[in-house]
């Protein structure tokens, strides 16, 4: 295959575990394989805190099959990450044995500011340079993941300045509150409102905002779903959504699956979708949305198992990008608090 390096990655979340495999050659990426299956690994565990038997079978079940078609393509570098779930289940070390037993791979369970990075990792080609800030989230089944990211267009490098992990993911609100949901729905879009509210700082939301300096950025599960909503697509279509903007009319306008049950039960959202779990990602989305008073948000359909492999090729050195990427725990300053006071 000459200079080509292939890369796989499985993305194991509450809901729903991914696969991709990609290659690379000359910088430049072609999907060789993506897909995606809901496993509900994470369906009722917050009523025992551990997975039942016939989640784990169903999650095994489909790492065999996604590493059958890993092992067709021969990659160079793999990792397998686990999240949410995982990190909350008494017995996810049961599943991981079991999938080094089976499959000879390494499940990593990974941390929530890890799941954050991964996730910008997987879409900051889609940040626009031109804005100095940009807050990126991703809305999964277990929680809900937020990052602020720098953008220094001077020193050519994204800081991700501060991570934030929201325990309100679309099946854990399900599980929580089941047909009782439709009566909470505004309490979780204020409260998430106020934690982004609370870990970023109003004040300084308010003033990036006003000063255009800011740009909301969601990737994957619920804003791909809003996304084709708002756009009004009768089937998922991955080439309209990816990269899609959304206008803030077109958000104010998803409130309408809030307030109207009617219209889920009549099956107006697009084939395919999970009806119990759009209403809950809506609150979520909205309460970000709230928080950050900007015109649009972009939607990407990329997600961690994308960041995965980003990052693999980062540490190899087989990527080059047109600026350095580097986490929290890396910077010099606090870049948020100077811009904070200014104004």
């Amino acid at each position: 295959m000459g200079d080509q390096t292939i890369f796989a990655a499985i993305d194991l979340g509450s809901n729903t575990c991914r696969l991709s495999v990609k290659s690379l050659r000359n910088g430049i990426w072609k999907v060789l394989h993506a897909y995606s299956f809901a496993t509900r690994l994470g369906t009722d565990l917050t009523k025992g805190n551990a997975f039942d038997d016939s989640a784990l079978r169903r999650t095994v079940h489909v790492f065999a099959k996604y590493m059958k078609i890993v092992n067709l393509y021969h990659p160079h570098h793999m990792r397998a990450v686990a999240t949410e779930a995982c990190r909350v289940a008494d017995n996810s070390h049961r599943l991981c044995e079991t999938i080094r037993k089976e499959h000879n791979v390494h499940l990593d369970i990974i941390t929530a500011e890890e799941e954050a990075y991964l996730s910008f990792c997987g879409c900051f080609s889609y940040i626009n340079p031109r804005k100095s800030y940009a807050i990126v989230f991703d809305i999964g089944g277990g929680s809900t993941e937020v990052v602020l990211v720098e953008n220094d267009t001077e020193r050519k490098r994204m800081t991700v300045c501060k991570t934030l992990s929201l325990p309100f993911g679309v099946v854990r609100l399900t599980d929580d509150y089941g047909q009782h949901i439709p009566r909470v729905l505004e309490n979780i879009r204020h409260h998430v409102r106020d934690q982004v509210l609370t870990c970023f700082g109003q004040h300084f939301l308010k003033n990036i905002s006003r000063n255009h300096k800011l740009q909301l950025v969601g990737c994957s599960g619920t804003a791909t779903t809003a996304a084709g909503l708002a756009l009004g697509l009768p089937v998922y279509d991955r080439e309209q959504v990816n990269g899609a903007i959304l206008r803030r009319t077109q958000l104010l306008g998803l409130e309408n699956y809030l307030l109207d049950s009617g219209k889920l039960l009549l099956g107006s959202l697009m084939k395919g979708s999970n009806l119990t779990l759009v209403p809950p990602g809506l609150a979520i989305l909205l309460g970000i949305c709230d928080a950050c008073p900007v015109p649009s948000v972009r939607v990407v359909d990329q997600g961690v198992r994308d960041g995965v492999i980003v990052d693999l090729a980062l540490k190899h050195k087989l990527l080059q990008l047109p600026y350095e990427i580097i986490r929290s725990d890396q910077k010099d300053n606090q870049l948020i608090d100077k811009e904070s006071l200014a104004g």
